[in-house]
């Protein structure tokens, strides 16, 4: 389709303003100039492709599969460039909702046009295998044999055929999981919970969860967590679209498994807390030595530590800890939230920016970033 120049600059200018704001991870910014420039040029796929990334962002997954089908029909039929970035978003779609089977043939096919290590797709297929292995899933192929990741789509809206509510199955309620430094967050996708309907309960090393469904029917889940956590320091959060549960750490371990035995897991050494109350406040006592004045040694440790000036690592945990002390409520919220989000890669104290989006975790140069599952 033919685009006039008017129209062509309209989209430019917009598609440029749009990948500036994403940049920024201002996400519904960036939504809005990529709805402005596909309005200019409704067949643009960079646009298209661009717009389906930020609303996988933005949690808007159901679009975003939407735009990056949209671009892959586009594409196979002009057969131009940019295919596996398509499939690719395609994938993290239909992945982050729960349909591991789909994402496996997006990735899998996407890998055919791209299969260097920096795209990922290969892990992404195996992450797909282990979700799908996990929840006893296979893959899908249609009647016939053919293999559902040949199929052209469409570009003109699929015809929608009656289903059969009766002999629906119930839908099986899935759970994730990831992990911070401090916490590890157990996310059930159950939408439209009420708060009174949750009951949770915190154990040294279980986790026991039962809601009632709007259906009539219960929830239930039972987990034997691989570490031990701190129980009156974990809580939940019943949301919109999903049960947010998070747990603190007991030991600060990184977990390589939720449930069951960790075959990673360090050896833990805890100090051993004297049984004696006395023998902390009595000074030892050799025989055959001088008498020494051991709290005057101890005063002298002590002042001689105070005066130690820190230096390297701690010398800038000083200073952080200086700047959070001193600084107003703004700059308290602004440095707690952008650390706990990025998973503590961001130490930000503008408020102003942090309280608009999500901080994103941004790993040192030459490290990358994976979440544990």
């Amino acid at each position: 389709m033919a685009v006039s120049e008017e129209r062509l600059k309209s989209f430019e200018e917009h598609f440029k303003k749009g990948q500036k704001e994403s940049s920024a991870h201002n996400y519904e910014g960036a939504k809005n100039h990529y709805i402005s420039a596909l309005e200019s040029n409704p067949q643009a796929v960079e646009a298209l492709v661009a717009k389906a990334h930020v609303e996988i962002k933005l949690e808007n997954y159901e679009q975003g599969k939407k735009d990056a089908d949209f671009a892959i029909a586009i594409i196979r039929q002009s057969q131009g460039e940019g295919l596996a970035n398509a499939l690719q978003k395609g994938g993290l779609a239909c992945f982050h909702l729960g349909k591991f089977s789909d994402a496996k043939k997006y990735f899998h096919e996407a890998y055919k046009y791209d299969s260097s290590p920096k795209s990922g797709l290969n892990q992404w297929v195996i992450w797909c295998e282990e979700k799908m292995a996990k929840l006893g899933l296979k893959d899908q192929e249609d009647k016939e044999g053919k293999k559902a990741e040949r199929e052209v789509v469409k570009l003109e809206q699929p015809k929608v055929e009656k289903i059969n509510n009766a002999a629906m199955p119930e839908p099986k309620i899935k759970h994730d999981w990831y992990q911070t430094e401090t916490a590890v967050v157990v996310e059930v996708r159950i939408k439209n919970l009420k708060k009174e309907d949750v009951n949770i309960d915190f154990q040294p090393q279980s986790l026991s969860v039962s809601a009632n469904l709007t259906a009539g029917s219960e929830y239930s889940l039972e987990v034997d967590l691989s570490h031990e956590i701190v129980p009156d320091k974990s809580t939940y959060k019943v949301l919109s679209t999903k049960l947010e549960i998070k747990m603190l750490k007991r030991d600060g371990l990184r977990w390589t498994v939720l449930e069951g035995e960790d075959p990673l897991a360090p050896p833990i050494s805890r100090p051993v807390e004297s049984k004696d109350p006395s023998s902390s406040s009595k000074p030892p006592s050799y025989p055959g030595t001088t008498k020494k004045d051991w709290n005057k040694i101890e005063r002298e440790i002590a002042d001689e530590l105070e005066n130690e000036k820190p230096e390297g690592e701690a010398a800038l945990n000083d200073m952080f800890a200086k700047i959070y002390k001193d600084g107003d409520d703004n700059l308290r919220r602004a440095m707690n939230k952008s650390f706990q989000e990025s998973g503590g890669t961001v130490l930000s104290t503008n408020w102003d920016e942090i309280k608009k989006n999500k901080t994103d975790v941004k790993p040192p140069d030459g490290m990358e970033y994976k979440k544990w599952d």
